[in-house]
């Protein structure tokens, strides 16, 4: 009668396979028959059988069948990310896919999703809705950001760039608020931050953008300060005037594009929106009127 052995991997102790046995040499002379020799990590006793995703485990001197899924599935945790499976027994934590289905996921994973823990692919509806919204995300950052740029794209008045931003509006309110008919102030533009020298300083009323430095001007432009204006309460009445015709030109822009991009019924549709925050007054043609009301 042929005897066999049945091997198990040294650490895992998942069965390897079996082989007919060798004679011990010592112990068959001994007894005068044949004993088998049993190297380590051997046993005599064949392990039961067991099906394609089983092995069996040698434990405590018995074979224990085990769930095997290395060979013929993936991993997945929730986020759908697929990962080898390397252990032996159930995958507690993770969703268990085939390995073809889990190579599409991992080249298109936003094909797909978790029901009821199985990883099932969306419907082509499902997918084109998916890519629509990814494509208004997208066309709303565009927006936001040209919206951003233009309300900080300063306004010219008298040939010199101010800022726009709402910090700048406010000073403006405030400072309005305390001049009289009479008083004035010197007001820097966008690009007069490094371009002062102090030579000779006089009375101003007021403040700008919250300093307290006054400047001796000539002929209503400062001799010591590129891109700075000293401003009557009118001046300062008119630039705040085209900060809020800037604002409100951007943010009307704004809900129409919104608008634009909330009907859009195809991705086509929605590349096809353009944004464009190219105000419909430009340098001097800014210059506010007389009389105009925006505090």
């Amino acid at each position: 009668m042929t005897v066999y052995i049945y091997n198990y991997d040294e650490n895992k102790k998942e069965y390897l396979g079996f082989r007919e046995a060798d004679a011990d040499p010592e112990e068959t002379k001994i007894q005068g028959k044949f004993i088998p020799l049993v190297p380590a990590n051997a046993v005599l006793t064949a392990p039961p059988d067991f099906g394609e995703n089983e092995i069996p485990v040698y434990e405590a001197g018995e074979w224990v069948i085990k769930a095997d899924y290395r060979r013929n599935f993936y991993k997945s945790d929730y986020y759908l990310n697929i990962s080898d499976i390397d252990t032996i027994g159930e995958q507690e934590g993770f969703i268990l896919v085939d390995k073809e289905t889990g190579e599409d996921v991992k080249a298109h994973r936003g094909n797909y999703k978790i029901i009821d823990d199985k990883i099932v692919k969306k419907s082509d509806e499902e997918i084109e809705a998916e890519e629509l919204e990814r494509a208004k995300q997208a066309k709303i950052f565009e927006n936001d950001t040209a919206r951003e740029a233009s309300l900080n794209s300063g306004v010219t008045y008298k040939g010199i760039l101010f800022d726009s931003d709402t910090e700048q509006k406010t000073n403006i309110i405030g400072t309005v608020l305390t001049m009289s008919e009479t008083d004035t102030i010197m007001w820097y533009g966008m690009n007069s931050e490094n371009a002062y020298e102090r030579n000779e300083i006089s009375s101003v009323s007021g403040s700008q953008n919250g300093g307290s430095d006054s400047e001796a001007v000539t002929g209503g432009r400062s001799k010591h300060f590129q891109d700075s204006l000293e401003c009557t309460k009118e001046d300062l009445e008119n630039i705040g005037a085209l900060i809020a015709q800037l604002h409100s030109f951007c943010w009307t822009r704004n809900a129409e594009i919104k608008h634009e991009i909330a009907l859009a019924e195809t991705i086509e549709e929605v590349n096809a929106i353009i944004i464009d925050y190219s105000a419909p007054f430009q340098g001097e043609v800014r210059e506010a009127e007389r009389g105009i009301e925006w505090l």
